[in-house]
């Protein structure tokens, strides 16, 4: 009976046992809130979205895009993911006006514990604080002065334009070096933010300067140049004192730990190893140092604010006084308000400097607008030959600079979002979000650098709603949302015709809203105003080689470029300045001279470029004549490509991948193979031309095309890949194995990448190829024959707009003796491959349909020319060309 028993309890045990692990599990599902779009398989998984979040970042070293890319994966402006198992799901929202009322109005959201993940390093800094927290209230009391405009203008913004000044000098001994070769500047722009950020707060003597060091390294330094003008010149590393090394220290742990599914808990097992405990000795030691040296100064009745620690001292003294006790000049509350200070104003203010250098490089119109708006704003400078002085560049109103920064803050996105948490049950777009969700408002995506995604007016809140009348900013034109054009920043004024800066004219989150916005912001704009003026008065930012004009990014405090470079530009006015002094230029110094012409087919003067050059983004002058052919050839059905075999599956993988693309990379690698399908088509990716003779001058940068397509070298004849007028025009680079008379070629972008520049890319790609196939076609001919058929295609895919675009190249006969021959462009039909199956389908046939077409015509003009290197006679060259080339190819 007892075994029985026994038997019994031990059944019952396993049934409990297995009861309660399913209920764990059941606990430890993600629980959707409802209607609010998420990925289902994640439902159904105890990490929810981890894997995949997590997979991005491993390839990509950042998340926000991924948060972004939800809004096109779901193609709605809210979502949720689940990231915390057992926790409510992060809320994803990518409407700016919502984004705008949960800021500014919504006292049922505060700051989320997500900024937990800073909280370790600066416990007792207000902006990981709540609201309703007492230590907020008394930390801001502190130092809420600093941002004072009399005090930035008489403390704190003189002595970043001295660390601007300095950074200057250093460039321009880089450039004197150099000689019109490639560096990153990268280093010297984070050093300057540095010095900037430590002259203001404490007051930062020349012997602790990291610029100043590296102006007098730079100096002594005498390097190996390489030949290649293309070639970055490397230069040696600054000596970056102990604290400044502390301080970067620190920052890059935040790096480490948002990137990590678990940030709490891994910032405090990065805290436990010993490089970090130095860090932050040597961080405490020199904040408490330069405490006593302010208190110091207090204590000697000196009451004029020297610096911002001083200043804060002094307030503490204040404070302390009418509380009736003795001030506390070494509270850690003080200490952390500093390093907060340091650690996002040096970040944050850098990789703003850098993305906007990257930008005017590749705007050289917005850069010469700048610079003439600059000259107008200081006659007398320009007439001394100086740069403009402290004082005058911060009286001056220059509508214009502060557009271009405001665009840089906009495309740069250094901090991808903004946190709230629901203090309370409450609504968003429509969608109850109860009590403790972290609302993460994406700066990144639909509404800012991305095509709008409708919204009904009627799911938003009350204050977002359009026709209240309370919404902060207007909206930006979806048609050109992505471009870099500081102009929509400005507005005309109906009763004067001024231009004035409009800052409401569009959303972007770079500082926040609100009273929970960066409290920074004040100096920061100051600061990038002084920057991105001094830089643009002293050089010509011109464009560098592609290989080195990237703009993936890596996600660190804030998220900055991976690749900067300057290209060696030359001065365009005083090389030295120094405060209000003025610095003559040597004698006979042109203002816009440069050292190194190029012209990047990023830049948007490269269209004028191309059409001075006889090369069309149309074909307003001349049309391909078999464009019918070409179009009943691109919807020829493909049975890998039926409707039976691509199925629903595939057709939601491809949306996935899509939807998670934040580089060219990723698309090249994702995207790329599905377009492609399987065929022996010879293709190579991401490859330099370098040795294709220009087809317009030598100041445009080579061809580099993502991926594009041509014949293997040993099929075409010795003789003709031996002729040295012919060598130039087919044969793209000196690998043997590389595809040569390439008359193929496939432009992609990242998500917010310029859809303008991939047709610029396009076109000029095409002509290149139009030039190879016109050769192979006119070989052994005295007399070259323009046809007026394309035999060279190209296509472009932009995954943030999700359109494939195809286009059709042909040349023309010059239209005058001595000139050279004209490229056109003629579109053929384009498709937006995410409303169904039906259309990526039809997308991918028309795609693989081109690329056979191509291989076609160039195989046959290949077995032209060689033909005519044997003397064959015609009915052998015509029996060896395809039919489809039969009422094309005119053989004489």
């Amino acid at each position: 009976m007892g075994t029985v028993f026994s038997s019994i309890g031990g059944n019952l045990l396993v049934v409990l046992l297995a009861v309660v692990l399913y209920m764990a599990r059941r606990a430890m599902l993600p629980k959707p809130l409802a209607g609010i779009p998420y990925n289902r398989d994640a439902a159904n998984k105890m990490l929810g979205d981890i894997p995949e979040m997590v997979g991005y970042i491993m390839r990509t070293k950042r998340i926000f895009c991924w948060l972004t890319s939800l809004t096109a994966r779901h193609q709605s402006a809210i979502t949720q993911v689940f990231v915390k198992p057992a926790s409510l799901p992060w809320v994803v929202v990518t409407d700016p006006f919502e984004a705008q009322d949960i800021l500014l109005r919504r006292k049922e959201f505060d700051r989320t514990l997500f900024y937990e993940l800073i909280g370790g390093i600066i416990p007792e800094q207000h902006s990981h604080m709540l609201s309703s927290d007492a230590r907020f209230k008394y930390n801001r009391s502190l130092i809420n002065h600093l941002m004072a405009p009399t005090f930035i203008s008489q403390v704190s913004a003189p002595e970043v334009y001295k660390s601007i000044c300095t950074l200057i000098k250093v460039l321009q001994a880089k450039c004197d070096i150099a000689k019109g070769r490639p560096f990153s500047p990268h280093h010297d722009i984070v050093y300057a933010a540095l010095d900037a950020i430590f002259s203001s707060s404490f007051g930062l003597p020349e012997a602790e300067s990291i610029t100043i060091h590296g102006l007098e390294a730079v100096s002594q330094w005498k390097p190996d140049i390489p030949s290649n003008m293309d070639v970055p010149v490397k230069f040696p590393d600054t000596n970056v004192p102990e604290m400044f090394d502390a301080i970067l220290t620190i920052a890059d742990s935040v790096k480490d730990t948002q990137l990590s599914p678990a940030p709490i808990l891994s910032g405090w097992v990065l805290r436990q190893f010993p490089y970090m405990k130095k860090a932050i000795a040597i961080k405490d030691n020199y904040i408490r140092k330069k405490a006593e040296e302010a208190a110091a100064l207090i204590e000697s009745g000196d009451y004029e604010p020297r610096s911002a620690m001083h200043s804060v001292l002094l307030r503490e003294r204040e404070l302390a006084g009418k509380e009736g006790r003795r001030p506390d000049y070494y509270k850690r509350a003080i200490s952390d308000e500093f390093l907060g200070f340091a650690m996002a104003g040096y970040d944050t203010s850098a990789t703003a400097t850098a993305w906007g250098v990257k930008m005017l490089t590749d705007n050289p119109n917005a850069q010469e607008k700048l610079r003439v708006a600059l000259r107008d704003a200081f006659p007398q400078a320009l007439k001394e030959r100086r740069a403009p002085s402290y004082q005058e560049l911060s009286k001056a109103h220059i509508p214009y600079l502060d557009a271009v920064v405001e665009e840089v803050l906009r495309h740069a996105n250094a901090i991808g979002f903004v946190a709230r948490k629901a203090l309370e049950d409450t609504t968003v777009l429509g969608h109850h979000i109860p009590k403790g969700t972290e609302v993460l408002l994406v700066a990144n995506g639909a509404g800012y650098l991305e095509p709008s995604i409708n919204v009904p007016d009627t799911t938003r809140s009350p204050g977002a709603r359009r026709g209240e009348g309370k919404t902060l900013t207007g909206s930006w034109d979806d048609k050109d949302i992505g471009a870099f054009r500081p102009e929509r920043w400005l507005k005309t004024e109906p009763a004067s015709s001024i231009v004035t800066f409009d800052p409401t004219a569009g959303p972007q989150l770079a500082f926040g809203l609100g009273p929970r916005s960066c409290f920074g912001k004040r100096l920061a704009l100051q600061a990038l105003k002084m920057q991105f003026a001094l830089i643009t008065w002293h050089f010509k930012l011109l464009p560098t080689p592609p290989e080195l004009s990237g703009y993936d990014a890596v996600q660190k405090f804030a998220r900055e470029p991976i690749q900067c470079y300057y290209p060696s530009p030359a001065s365009v006015a005083a090389p030295e300045p120094s405060g209000t002094q003025s610095t003559e230029l040597p004698s006979g110094s042109e203002m816009a001279k440069s050292t190194r012409l190029s012209t990047s087919s990023r830049g948007a003067d490269f269209e004028q470029h191309l059409i001075d050059h006889n090369i069309y983004l149309d074909n307003n002058k001349s049309s391909a004549l078999n464009i019918q052919y070409i179009r009943d050839r691109l919807r020829r059905s493909r049975p890998s490509l039926s409707l039976s075999r691509f199925s629903n599956e595939d057709f939601q993988a491809f949306k996935r991948s899509n939807a998670t693309i934040a580089s060219e990379d990723d698309v090249v690698v994702e995207i790329v193979p599905v377009m492609c399908g399987t065929n022996k088509i010879l293709s190579k990716r991401n490859l330099l031309f370098t040795e294709l003779e220009p087809i317009t001058d030598e100041t445009a940068s080579k061809p580099k095309p993502d991926v594009f397509d041509g014949a293997c070298l040993d099929d075409i004849d010795k003789r003709i890949r031996a002729d040295e007028h012919i060598y130039p025009l087919i044969i793209p680079t000196k690998h043997v194995h590389v595809p040569v008379a390439p008359n193929f070629f496939l432009e992609v972008k990242g998500q917010s990448g310029d859809p303008a520049i991939l047709m610029r890319q396009a076109c000029y790609d095409g002509a290149n190829g139009a030039r190879a196939m016109h050769c192979l076609q006119n070989y052994g001919r005295e007399e070259p024959i323009y046809d007026g058929n394309a035999y060279t295609f190209s296509a472009t895919y932009h995954p943030g707009t999700r359109t494939l675009a195809l286009y059709a190249h042909h040349p023309t006969a010059p239209a005058s003796s001595g000139s050279k021959p004209e490229y056109h462009l003629t579109d053929l039909p384009g498709y937006y491959l995410m409303s169904d199956r039906q259309a990526l389908v039809d997308g991918l046939t028309a795609f693989r349909n081109l690329r056979d077409m191509a291989q076609e015509f160039r195989d046959g003009f290949i077995r032209v020319a060689n033909a005519h290197t044997q003397n064959l006679v015609l009915p052998y060259i015509r029996k060896n060309t395809p039919e489809s080339l039969q009422t094309m190819l005119a053989y004489g």
